[in-house]
């Protein structure tokens, strides 16, 4: 592990999500077809993506159909952004 970042992972061991759909989890208003009973507007890995990319940092997944699926977030350590004294 890099000790410039930090590292936080979600993971399930639910169904996966099939490869197609990968390139747009993280757009706008996108929900995997064929799920109904689903609720959700198609916002919310969406806006995780604004918020992690707003502190330099990065969002991804790893998804295995039948195995679940990780989302990982990296962000940068930002050694030295505060005082050595911590926050005011």
């Amino acid at each position: 592990m890099d000790a410039d970042k930090q590292v936080i992972t979600f993971a399930d061991q639910g169904a996966g999500i099939p490869s197609e759909h990968l390139p747009f989890l993280f757009e706008r208003f996108y929900r995997v077809p064929g799920h109904p009973n689903k609720r959700g507007t198609g916002l919310g890995l969406f806006i995780c993506k604004q918020i992690v990319q707003a502190h330099q940092g990065e969002i991804s997944v790893k998804t295995a159909p039948g195995r679940g699926t990780t989302f990982l977030i990296e962000l940068p350590s930002n050694k030295g952004m505060f005082p050595e004294k911590g926050l005011p």
